[in-house]
């Protein structure tokens, strides 16, 4: 019978703790760097839903000033008295609610960031 001697393998199977540690590090790198190039299309898809929710707001706006003959309330939950929206409070992508400023009658964000 031969002697099956145990050899020790110069190419052991698996990865060291440094190997997996640095892995674990390169794939944090790469998720952040993901997030930071998307973050702008995040905030350019708020801007279009703030923008879409603005232009529908003010045609509702002047739907209620025409059937009712006055403005709506400040915070818009006339419009919502009235069955024009589902919610009581119109909350913005934002943060915050849509209001009805009556000075320049139409609806605006007071939380929508300002052009630089």
């Amino acid at each position: 019978m031969r002697n099956h001697q145990k050899r020790n393998n110069p190419h052991p199977c698996g990865l060291s703790a440094i190997e997996t540690l640095l892995g674990a590090i390169i794939l944090a790198v790469s998720a952040l760097a993901i997030t930071v190039a998307f973050n702008p299309m995040n905030e350019w898809e708020r801007s279009k839903t703030d923008q879409r929710n603005l232009n529908e707001l003010n045609a509702l706006a002047k739907i209620f000033t025409l059937d009712y003959g006055t403005p709506p309330d400040r915070y818009l939950t006339e419009l919502n008295t009235h069955g024009l929206t589902k919610s009581r409070l119109l909350m913005t992508p934002y943060g915050g609610y849509y209001q009805f400023e009556t000075t320049l009658q139409a609806v605006i964000n007071p939380q929508a960031p300002t052009a630089r």
